[in-house]
């Protein structure tokens, strides 16, 4: 048998499912697995799937295992190299004719593995001595399969059939396919994949795209027209001028985590002579949340209404009129949070949601002494509480805070003893009946072209419009890392 390590803690290299310390290896390292950001697409893909697009035009690349195996003496050592190329024999066969993926885990990562698959030979150097222990280096040549590290386990969820309600999944660091299943009792059933609530980019019109990707059109308040369309350049765009109130009615968002995040210029100072509301978005006179500038304090104020006491938070901060900033607030499973230029400023530990999910998005107030008096490039909103590093990012590109958003739409009934259930990455529909096990494929029933899309990350949501009912909804999905 072959001598383990004396590491006594969890593997730093694991190659289908066999730890690498059970060779006595005491170090290893890998070369060439320096994964770098990749390019892929956040749009939807064709209907007519021809293979993993994020991964095809992924050339596999090889790397190489490379690491030390120790050993008391030269015979345990000898043992411990004929037994590790007794287990690479049963990766690629004698001959070298079986070529089927492994799992390789890497810096005690359990969550996640590299595919890959062993090229081999087991390339070695002369064994040498040194303080009483045999050693040996060693090299194992390795091919990665794909530019992603993938989990184990599959994540699921059964979020609710009845509108509107929101499901949240968490992922990884890079794009994941999502399986999923309707089940019985509906009639042309609709369902949405968003990570936006709301898009609005102020170009010269007031337009913005709810969850459902449908238009959902502000209106001005107090003002005079000229004033709504007053140009101020922020990364080659316009910013949209509004006097007194601009509101959208009707905007959908999820009642328990949201993020909204606002490019803006200010025309104010630090001493406006009055407050300077900034946004609301409100539901009723008890669940709102809302942002402004208080005059006297000369602070941002950020206030969210669950009924009870409201929370609060509040910084301090200096800037002049005509400044251009990036402001974002998310409430959570992590708290409440407010961000400026991609910098969480202040926090607190109330969880609280909203009761409601559709309230009327105000930026300003209907009295002249909350001015909106800045210049709004963009705004988003999204259906989840973001974390610290990606409000980072998202302040710091604005080209993604369009997002994707993306309906589906099943034309016909599903009866009580039916399932549907699409594979987004084969990009198939099949129908099952449980009695009769008949299969039937209905991708045709998705009469729409937008295709079966892939979920963003770090986060997506499953959303039931409004009013629909679907019998019974499950979803599962690997979370993908790059």
């Amino acid at each position: 048998m072959p001598t383990p390590s004396r590491l006594t803690g969890p593997y730093t290299i694991k190659i289908a499912g066999k730890n690498m310390h059970a060779f006595g290896m005491l170090a290893t390292q890998i070369q060439n697995l320096d994964l770098t950001q990749l390019e892929y697409a956040v749009d939807v893909y064709p209907g007519e799937h021809a293979g993993i697009a994020h991964e095809a035009s992924f050339v596999p690349r090889p790397f190489v295992i490379a690491g030390r195996i120790t050993a008391d003496s030269a015979a345990d050592l000898r043992t411990n190299i004929n037994a590790l190329k007794a287990f690479l024999g049963t990766l690629r066969g004698k001959l070298f004719e079986t070529v089927a993926p492994v799992q390789v885990y890497v810096a005690d990562q359990t969550d996640r593995y590299f595919k890959a698959v062993y090229r081999g030979p087991f390339q070695m150097a002369n064994p040498r001595r040194s303080v009483g222990n045999q050693y040996v280096d060693f090299a194992l040549p390795m091919t990665l399969l794909s530019p992603f590290a993938e989990s184990p386990t599959v994540t699921t969820a059964n979020p609710s059939g009845s509108g509107p309600s929101f499901q949240v999944f968490t992922l990884g660091s890079a794009p994941s396919w999502l399986l999923l299943e309707l089940e019985g009792a509906s009639t042309n059933p609709d369902f949405v994949l968003t990570d936006r609530a709301l898009y609005v980019d102020f170009d010269y019109d007031l337009v913005g795209t709810e969850i459902d990707g449908s238009s959902n059109t502000g209106t001005s308040g107090a003002g005079t027209p000229g004033d709504q369309f007053e140009p101020g350049e922020y990364g080659g765009r316009y910013y949209q001028q509004s006097t007194f109130s601009t509101t959208w009615s009707s905007v959908v968002n999820n009642e328990d985590e949201q993020t909204w995040v606002f490019y803006l210029q200010p025309q104010f100072g630090m001493d406006p002579g009055a407050d300077v509301f900034v946004f609301q978005y409100y539901v009723d006179a008890s669940n709102s949340i809302y942002l402004y500038w208080d005059d006297s304090e000369d602070e941002w104020v950020v206030v969210k209404v669950t009924g009870g006491s409201p929370d609060v938070l509040n910084v301090a901060d200096t800037f002049s009129a005509g400044d251009n900033m990036v402001l974002a607030v998310s409430f959570g499973p992590d708290g409440m949070k407010f961000y400026k230029d991609g910098v969480l400023k202040t926090s607190n530990a109330a969880t609280t949601g909203i009761s409601g999910t559709s309230g009327t998005l105000y930026l300003g107030d209907q009295g002249a002494t909350y001015r909106p008096d800045a210049k709004f490039e963009l705004l988003a909103a999204a259906p989840f509480q973001y974390s610290n590093d990606d409000v980072t990012r998202l302040s710091f590109a604005p080209e993604q805070m369009p997002g994707t958003s993306v309906k589906k739409s099943y034309t016909g009934t599903i009866s009580a003893n039916t399932r549907v259930v699409v594979d987004f990455e084969k990009g198939t529909a099949i129908s099952v009946n449980p009695s009769t096990l008949v299969h039937s494929n209905v991708l045709a029933n998705f009469t729409d072209s937008e295709g079966l899309p892939i979920l963003s990350p770090p986060k997506s949501c499953l959303y039931i419009p409004s009013g629909e009912t679907i019998g019974g909804v499950k979803t599962a999905f690997r979370k993908r890392y790059l």
